[in-house]
């Protein structure tokens, strides 16, 4: 069981540039008014806003947050900060609610959308070929050791 959990955690961080970018561009394109910094579980800072309003800081704790938080935002927030894997500073979870709903025009044009489908789609295929691959392994080293 630890080695899916590592083997997950892995997959994730050698996807993890490639997400980051798109964090960036998602939260300035989306968060235009206001201050935001989101603190992603490497120690990376991500500012969006114009500067106004409090200076609000979410940080997200562990390497699979940031892959749920942009394919499905609308679960995913309220899961990750009950959980504890998405903490906010520098004002409540009231205030980063109030930040989002000030942007909600910028939020989400069609064209997310349809990236958001696409990346799903090809990052989906690419995690259960590799799940495959790992059972394969698996099986092949269970059968060998009889």
């Amino acid at each position: 069981m630890e080695r899916n959990g590592e083997a997950d955690v892995t997959a994730c961080r050698v996807r993890w540039p490639a997400m980051k970018r798109i964090l960036q561009s998602f939260f300035k394109r989306c968060i235009r008014t206001g201050n935001l910094t989101v603190i992603l579980a490497d120690g990376d800072r991500i500012v969006s806003g114009d500067g106004s309003g409090p200076a609000l800081i979410v940080t997200l704790l562990d390497y699979k947050a940031p892959r749920e938080l942009f394919f499905h935002p609308q679960m995913a927030l309220g899961e990750l900060y009950t959980d504890g894997r998405l903490t906010v500073s520098g004002g409540s979870i009231y205030d980063l609610l109030d930040l989002i709903g000030h942007n909600l025009n910028n939020l989400s044009p069609p064209q997310l959308g349809h990236v958001q489908h696409t990346l799903h789609n090809v990052l989906d295929r690419w995690s259960r070929r590799n799940s495959e691959r790992s059972e394969e392994r698996r099986v092949g080293k269970e059968c060998r050791s009889r």
